[in-house]
């Protein structure tokens, strides 16, 4: 077994896809370290030892045959002695900018940090092409939108590119169009 990554950018639907697996039975790698809040509140399901990955990736053997939610910015930092299964939520850029305002204004930080987006969309294109080429991943990818609208076969489609028996209905169920 790999261990299993769940890529996208921040406001992306990251945590989705990880509440998704866990509610389809994949355990999931995380810490606790950040709550649930108004702006996720079914939880982040992070492990903060993704921030430290340049430094760090010797806790991956944890990750093995478990979820684990990495930003963009990071994937290159996944050592090449790993193979990896990566599922890759895409979204508009349009949406994920507005979510991530949304979530600093209700925080009363300065939305304007949100001028990073675009060079972090080219990152995204740019693993699109680099994994390719990479031997030792594997890669699900899946349009946010989609997700909300048809979760039972976003369920489905991630059941089957990890071919293990996942509850493919309590996947599809943890999907609430509201929270989106």
């Amino acid at each position: 077994m790999q261990p299993l990554i769940v890529l996208g950018m921040h406001r992306s639907g990251t945590s989705l896809a990880m509440q998704m697996l866990r509610a389809g039975g994949v355990p999931v790698l995380e810490d606790g370290a950040r709550e649930a809040d108004a702006d996720n509140p079914r939880g982040y399901l992070e492990d903060q030892r993704t921030l430290r990955l340049w430094q760090d990736a010797s806790w991956l053997d944890e990750a093995v045959g478990k979820a684990v939610k990495i930003v963009c910015p990071l994937l290159t930092a996944l050592p090449f002695d790993h193979t990896f299964h990566v599922i890759a939520i895409e979204r508009e850029l349009v949406e994920i900018i507005a979510s991530q305002a949304a979530m600093l204004r209700r925080r009363g930080e300065d939305a304007r940090a949100i001028d990073a987006f675009p060079a972090l969309v080219d990152q995204l294109r740019a693993f699109r092409r680099w994994v390719r080429y990479q031997p030792n991943f594997r890669v699900l990818w899946l349009d946010h939108r989609r997700i909300i609208e048809a979760g039972a076969e976003a369920a489905a489609q991630i059941a089957d590119f990890l071919g293990q028996p996942l509850d493919r209905a309590a996947m599809a169920a943890a999907v609430e169009p509201v929270l989106h």
